[in-house]
């Protein structure tokens, strides 16, 4: 698919939930329309605090991350969906790149996350280590992940890798 189109959009702040309403709809049909989580644990107190990267195609928000600062220097990385019929395009793996550039311009050099089980391996392969044993989140298995931000690396890595695309 051609990446050219792509848009990402960053909400560092929001005043209200309806400004973040696109981030929510898609996390609804993902996490509970397709995936069968309870609604009411999908949106929560951190939504109006977090910084919330979206990534849009043609004007329409295919995915989005949110990044919650847990101390000084580490973010924790959830609600990472993307809508299934754009699912297998490399979109994840650019959301995870912006999301590190986000992070890195933060001043954050950690970022963790709560993997689902069979998600673990496309995070590895971003540069996320397991830590601990598998355990039981809204009755899915899941994996704590983290990964240690190299700032000087990533920014170059993320800039080599658009210049990439950029060329095709």
């Amino acid at each position: 698919m051609d990446h050219k189109d792509l848009k990402f959009e960053v909400v560092a702040k929001v005043n209200s939930l309806r400004e973040i309403k696109d981030f929510q709809d898609l996390r609804r049909r993902v996490f509970v329309d397709e995936q069968g989580f309870d609604l009411n644990d999908e949106f929560d107190h951190y939504d109006p605090t977090a910084i919330h990267v979206g990534l849009r195609l043609d004007g329409v928000l295919i995915g989005n991350i949110r990044l919650i600062r847990l101390c000084e220097n580490r973010f924790k990385l959830g609600r990472m969906a993307i809508l299934k019929e754009y699912r297998g395009n490399g979109f994840g793996k650019l959301m995870l790149q912006k999301a590190c550039e986000v992070a890195i311009s933060e001043g954050i050099s950690e970022i963790e996350l709560s993997s689902q089980e069979h998600a673990a391996g496309f995070y590895e392969k971003a540069g996320f280590k397991r830590v601990g044993e598998v355990y039981l989140e809204e009755q899915q298995p899941h994996v704590l992940m983290i990964k240690k931000l190299n700032t000087a690396l990533e920014v170059r890595s993320a800039s080599k890798e658009k210049k990439t695309e950029e060329s095709k």
